[in-house]
């Protein structure tokens, strides 16, 4: 719970490995931690920027989202979350293969980022590329097992793919 609340970056592999713990609370506690690590990574002022984002891209205003999340990427090319952020308001805007390619950026950076692995899956899904799909929902399952949905997503389409 520390490193969530008060680690750098460089904690970033200990919580991801965290994901994984047989103890439910501990991979709880390691995926809200994440997340939190993730959006502070690269200081106060571009965390608030992210967050604002996710709002935007939450209340479904993706073209400012994908607007401010542009400039933040311009500004801070290496913050892997706002690849993120942009990838999902490009999803939002149906644009799927910019937003697989910010997913894939946003993977590049950051290894553990296991919503960026099953946003890209979410992509491919749309443009109907099943097996490229389940290999990202796949990947993001490895990086963090507790992911319900995600886990439905490949059972479904082992299932079709048989």
């Amino acid at each position: 719970m520390a490193l969530g609340f008060f680690g750098s970056f460089r904690s970033n592999g200990i919580l991801g490995e965290a994901l994984r713990d047989r103890d439910r609370a501990v991979r709880l506690l390691a995926e809200n931690g994440i997340r939190s690590l993730w959006n502070r990574e690269a200081g106060e002022l571009p965390g608030q920027k992210i967050e604002a984002i996710a709002w935007l891209n939450f209340s479904f205003q993706y073209e400012q989202a994908h607007d401010v999340a542009s400039e933040l990427i311009e500004q801070l090319p290496s913050f892997a979350e706002a690849w993120n952020q942009r990838a999902i308001s490009g999803y939002g805007l149906g644009q799927f293969e910019r937003a697989i390619a910010d997913c894939h950026q946003a993977l590049e950076l950051n290894a553990y980022h296991f919503l960026a692995a099953s946003g890209m899956g979410n992509c491919y899904l749309q443009r109907r590329q099943s097996g490229q799909a389940l290999e990202c929902f796949q990947r993001a399952l490895k990086l963090n097992p507790g992911l319900d949905g995600v886990r439905a997503q490949v059972d479904q389409l082992q299932r079709t793919l048989g």
